[in-house]
């Protein structure tokens, strides 16, 4: 018999963590949403890559040119787009300057993202991205001990 990954294992429990939490704050989400937001937060349990190279700007430009043409690039930048959305709900929430520039990025990447690979929840998520960068960011960091996410449980199997 295989052994379960440790993402494998933290995925239910994250989805039943933020379907509770999104309960709790009133913040209807669809299911569809549940589960992307599920995915990105337990491929950053792996890839724990928080500033891109060259930079954030720079990194748009280039996948931003390259993705016109390249479909594995339109990929890349909704996956570039999901870095921004994590690091804004982690690291970047209270440097507002950074966080007010890779919060845009990372909508437009979305939105671009969606164009390219033909994928309307990608523009949702790119309209949505503040409300899912706060929404996020009280999940990890919420005040009430109830709410608290402690990705470090998530991992005990």
């Amino acid at each position: 018999m295989a052994k379960i990954s440790s993402i494998d294992s933290v995925r239910p429990k994250l989805y039943d963590y933020l379907n509770e939490y999104s309960q709790h704050t009133g913040f209807p989400m669809p299911d569809w949403l549940n589960a992307y937001l599920v995915n990105m937060l337990a491929s950053k349990i792996r890839d724990t890559e928080i500033q891109p190279e060259p930079s954030w700007g720079e990194k748009y430009l280039i996948l931003s040119s390259q993705a016109k043409v390249n479909p594995r690039a339109a990929q890349e930048l909704r996956q570039y787009a999901d870095q921004c959305l994590w690091a804004s709900s982690t690291i970047y929430h209270n440097n507002h300057i950074k966080l007010n520039y890779i919060m845009d990025l990372g909508s437009t990447s979305y939105i671009q993202a969606a164009e390219l690979l033909e994928e309307p929840n990608y523009d949702n998520l790119g309209k949505w991205f503040n409300p899912l960068h706060e929404f996020l960011y009280g999940a990890l960091y919420s005040n009430s001990d109830q709410y608290r996410l402690e990705l470090v449980k998530f991992l005990a199997i």
